[in-house]
């Protein structure tokens, strides 16, 4: 019985829509965690009320941070360590990565077109499907083809997994950018630690001179009968035990050396001459360089939260490649070219052969394979979600933290240097009274070794106020940009710094927010 035409385009419709309701679904399957917001987290006691924020400090810190302390030599180790540390190379090769990832997932988006062509010499059976004379003979056959495939993606299969590529490269990119700072940073607190050490150094070598200045002051009273040889000996222990400390610092200057040798990817006798210098007293520190409080959008400077929100969006879209995976693939297929028996035949035109039309595959029985992509994708996305929330609240204490250590050091810096002035007063007294032969050598010894200990002391307190300083530009994210995003047409234009921007501008626009994307973010 013949069917007609209406009827059998309603069977195939009806055939199509059975097909549908038949094949595997994702329902039940979902995300368990949600993303968190600042505003659900106290900040205003640590980090400062809005209204109270100076609005220089939304310009600190800069991308250049560590030029602020006026210190050539400290930016010319630097600008080395940036240029030829090998963790460097390492995230550069991801960046590189991912970059050619984002390009094959692009590449699934457009059209794809190839040439085939093939030659075979064939014996034809005398008992198939060709009578002779075909049958039974040995032709040799050819063909020439152009083909054309269009993946029709109407269900946003291929741009979703386009844009958790593009959002992965967005991610290498923050990785870079956060290794750098970490870098900059390490070279930084390195240098200055080597500064301090080598302080200590002056200060111990201005110790022995002091003492071996006692000490000859001492024999010279045991010789006029004023002390005794108690006093002399105990004069004469200080010297050795005075040594061996600048024997320690001095050990502790070479593996300091070493260590930032290695931060500029040299060999160890890179910096063995190297003096270093702790800036003076407030040339680097004041309120526009090291705010007392911190706007909270300033977090979305930091690299490491920018990659933890773009690996969030990544994962997002490959739920969304997921789901779509479900549905029919639907491709656009053509062909044109030349087939014959005989290669004399094969440019004619009556072997002319071409052909389009759709194609169309449905998922109907797969085994749980496509739910179960889908479940990982979701996982993947949890995971995601979780490690943005745990990197935010470190974040916030990260930042907390600096900020807290930034305040309490200045006081404590200030009342040091009175400590200071005082013990210094003390010594040169106890000196004159000692000379005038009106004091004994405790006295002094006690005055020399509080005036020592106050000078360590306040060296370690100006390494601690450099190194606030450096960790708090460091927590901020050194600068990493945050302006207006850049409108990119074409991706192969985006540049390294158009998409720092537009990563930090997202970030920024995020971080009091926790409303799930639904397009990637510009790039």
């Amino acid at each position: 019985m013949m069917l007609s035409p209406s009827l059998g385009h309603r069977l195939s419709a009806l055939v199509l829509i059975a097909s549908l309701s038949a094949c595997a679904n994702y329902s039940g399957i979902s995300s368990s965690q949600t993303m968190l917001n600042t505003k659900q987290l106290a900040t205003e006691q640590s980090l400062g009320a809005e209204h109270d924020i100076n609005p220089v400090v939304y310009e600190w810190p800069t991308q250049t941070w560590w030029k602020n302390f006026n210190d050539p030599q400290l930016d010319a180790l630097i600008t080395e360590a940036l240029e030829s540390n090998p963790s460097l190379a390492i995230a550069a090769a991801k960046l590189a990565r991912a970059n050619a990832s984002l390009e094959h997932f692009h590449a699934a988006t457009l059209p794809n077109v190839g040439v085939t062509a093939d030659a075979s010499r064939q014996h034809y059976t005398e008992n198939g499907m060709y009578p002779a004379p075909l049958g039974g003979s040995t032709q040799t056959s050819g063909n020439v083809t152009l083909q054309a495939k269009y993946d029709l993606d109407f269900w946003g299969r291929n741009h979703a997994a386009a844009a958790a590529s593009r959002s992965r490269l967005a991610v290498a990119q923050a990785e870079s950018a956060s290794a750098q700072l970490m870098l900059a940073s390490a070279v930084s607190k390195t240098y200055f630690q080597l500064a301090q050490l080598q302080r200590f150094r002056r200060i111990g070598d201005s110790a022995l001179e002091q003492r071996l200045h006692i000490y000859q002051l001492t024999k010279q009273r045991v010789d006029a009968g004023l002390d005794t040889q108690v006093e002399l000996k105990q004069a004469e222990t200080q010297l050795p035990l005075t040594r061996t400390n600048i024997e320690m610092v001095k050990e502790n200057i070479v593996n300091t050396q070493h260590a930032l040798a290695a931060l500029l990817g040299a060999g160890p006798d890179r910096v063995l001459n190297l003096q270093a210098a702790l800036p003076e007293p407030n040339a680097s520190h004041n309120f526009a360089l090291s705010p007392q409080n911190i706007p909270i959008a300033l977090l979305g400077h930091r690299p490491d939260l920018v990659a933890a929100r773009w690996q969030v969006e990544a994962a997002q879209q490959d739920t969304k490649a997921s789901k779509a995976a479900f549905y029919p693939n639907i491709n656009l297929v053509a062909f044109a070219g030349y087939s014959s028996i005989g290669l004399d035949q094969l440019l004619r035109s009556s072997s002319e052969n071409y052909g389009a039309g759709p194609a169309l595959s449905l998922p109907i029985f797969d085994g749980g394979r496509l739910r179960a992509n889908l479940k990982a994708n979701y996982a993947d996305y949890d995971a995601a979600v979780a490690n943005y929330n745990q990197t935010l609240i470190g974040a916030l204490r990260d930042v907390a933290d600096q900020l807290n250590s930034y305040r309490f050091l200045q006081p404590q810096i200030a009342q040091q240097q009175l400590a200071l002035d005082a013990a210094s007063a003390a010594y040169n007294l106890a000196m004159q009274r000692y000379n005038a032969g009106l004091g004994n050598y405790l006295t002094v010894l006690n005055a020399q070794s509080m005036v020592i200990q106050q000078q360590l002391f306040q060296s370690q307190l100006r390494l601690r106020a450099l190194t606030t300083h450096v960790e708090l530009a460091r927590a901020l994210g050194g600068g990493f940009p945050n302006i207006d995003p850049v409108r990119v047409a074409d991706d192969s234009a985006v540049t390294e710094t158009e998409t720092k921007i537009a990563s930090a501008t997202f970030a920024a626009s995020q971080i009091n927010s926790n409303t799930p994307i639904t397009t990637a973010a510009p790039l």
